[in-house]
Parts: structure tokens; sequence; C-alpha cells
């Protein structure tokens, strides 16, 4: 049976952190988003009335109704937060161990 190792406990350590961090921070940061599309639709708005604004406030509009979107996606459940935090977590702890393995030249 394989000991762990003191790298490897700590690789684990740091990954559930860094996904523990990112699950709770998309699911909040969400609904910011959302408010910062809103607020980038408006501005948008306001600017397209002008015939020199229309080059600014058609991709400003355009960039709100994605930043919508995704805030939509992160806010709407814990699922998206739990996979965000998943993945994130595996990421790190996979860069960890390959930073252990690798002989430093």
């Amino acid at each position: 049976m394989p000991v762990a190792t003191l790298d490897t406990v700590r690789s684990l350590l740091i990954a559930a952190a860094v996904g523990l961090i990112v699950g709770l921070l998309s699911h909040a940061v969400g609904v910011v988003v959302i408010l910062l599309g809103i607020t980038f639709v408006a501005a948008g708005i306001v600017l397209t009335l002008t015939v020199i604004g229309a080059v600014i406030g058609i991709p400003l509009g355009l960039l709100g109704a994605l930043a919508i979107a995704l805030g939509a996606f992160g806010a709407s459940s814990t699922t998206s937060g739990i996979v965000l935090g998943i993945l994130a977590g595996l990421l790190t702890y996979t860069r960890l161990e390959r930073r252990h393995t690798q002989p430093v030249h």
C-alpha cells in the first residue's frame, strides 16, 4: 500500500482550497457580472442614439449581452459553481504533482 508523501498531501490541500474558493466565487460573482452586463447594455443603447457613438455603443451592448449570459450561467445554480471548483482543483493538483515529479535541471 503506497504511503502518501508530504508533497502529495500538500498538493491535495492546496487543490481543495483552490477548488473551494473558485466554486464559491463563481456562484457569488455571477450576480455582479449580470449587473455589470445590464450597465453595459444601457450604456450601449445610450451611445447608439448618436451616429458617432454607434461605433462604440453596438459592441458595448453585445459585450453586455455576453456578460449577462455568462453571469446567468454562473449564478443560475450551484451546479456550475461545483463544476468550476472541481475543474480548478483538479487542474491545480495536476500542475503541482507535475512540478514535484519533474527533475530540476
